[in-house]
């Protein structure tokens, strides 16, 4: 079992990113144990697998090698 050590604001913004390609909500969180009500969570955590599996389902759905750095622009500095 990994920690619980990414904040959920992470998830939430992958999720507006995801956008741009299409890719639902349901779909960005198949199979990472991540149920969507979870996102409004505002001091939830995500795992570390939860998170690997998050990134792994953002490379795969929007085929787009660029789309850490588009999550990356998304974010501010108090949401690192």
């Amino acid at each position: 079992m990994s920690a619980y050590i990414v904040p959920v604001q992470y998830a939430v913004n992958l999720v507006d990113v995801m956008k741009r390609y299409d890719v639902t909500v349901e779909q960005l969180l198949g199979n990472t144990g991540i149920e969507k009500q979870f996102l409004d969570d505002p001091d939830g955590f995500l795992s570390q697998d939860q998170h690997l599996a998050l990134i792994a389902n953002a490379r795969k759905l929007s085929q787009d090698p660029a789309v850490g750095l588009y999550l990356g622009m998304s974010r501010n500095i108090p949401s690192l």
